[in-house]
């Protein structure tokens, strides 16, 4: 739905296309850490995210008779490695094992349509605020555990999930704006194989959310 209502909307003039980047902060359960997570053997909504990167471009429709009103969509980026906590404990297990692990990263692309509607505060200055829906693909990169010379690699599976969110921020000159916005980012369950091998693993539950703080260029 996002990209169909990209294509037609970057064809008409009264578009604004924003380009923008920011920091990507883990929300709720998402950024907390259980030691046996990585082994998918719980079922509690632990993630063990920590703080990341957020990209994106949107484009808005404003609509036309209704002043400040437009249909926006977008497609994002958010990429979170793991916090502290998880890395540590990640730290301790190669100490005590003798071994090489790769921390796993988590990568989320949210592509969302939805209602945004600024307002001016002076000739410089506009307020605005917006509420999206769509779909969240989520990916995690492999976790591989080197020990001598056997290797062992975890591959979590791919999933699509519903998404929204919900944002406010300043826009200046028409040209620059600054916003904070809260992505939730649909729960599933993980689920991973083990190879060598033909282990598949199903057990912990994801509940991703992020607070992106952004800054944005308009083009």
């Amino acid at each position: 739905m996002a990209f169909v209502a990209m294509s037609a909307f970057s064809a008409v003039a009264q578009n604004d296309i924003k380009l923008y980047a920011g920091a990507a902060f883990p929300n709720g359960k998402f950024g907390e850490f259980k030691e046996d997570y990585f082994s998918l053997t719980n079922g509690q909504k632990y993630g063990g995210a920590g703080t990341g990167l957020s990209l994106g471009v949107s484009f808005k429709y404003n609509i036309t008779g209704m002043k400040g009103l437009g249909i926006i969509a977008s497609a994002n980026l958010m990429f979170n490695p793991l916090n502290g906590d998880a890395n540590d404990f990640i730290d301790e297990a190669e100490m005590e094992e003798n071994a090489d692990i790769s921390r796993p990263k988590y990568i989320s692309i949210p592509l969302l349509v939805g209602g945004n509607f600024s307002y001016p505060l002076s000739n410089e200055v506009s307020i605005f605020a917006e509420a999206q829906i769509g779909v969240n693909f989520r990916i995690i990169t492999d976790m591989t555990v080197e020990q001598g010379s056997s290797e062992t690699t975890m591959s979590y599976s791919n999933a699509t999930t519903f998404a929204y969110q919900v944002g406010a921020g300043l826009e200046f000159k028409k040209k620059y704006s600054i916003s904070v916005e809260y992505y939730n980012l649909g729960a599933g369950k993980m689920k991973g194989k083990l190879s060598p091998g033909s282990d598949t693993m199903t057990g912990a539950k994801l509940t991703p959310a992020l607070i992106a703080l952004r800054l944005g260029y308009m083009l």
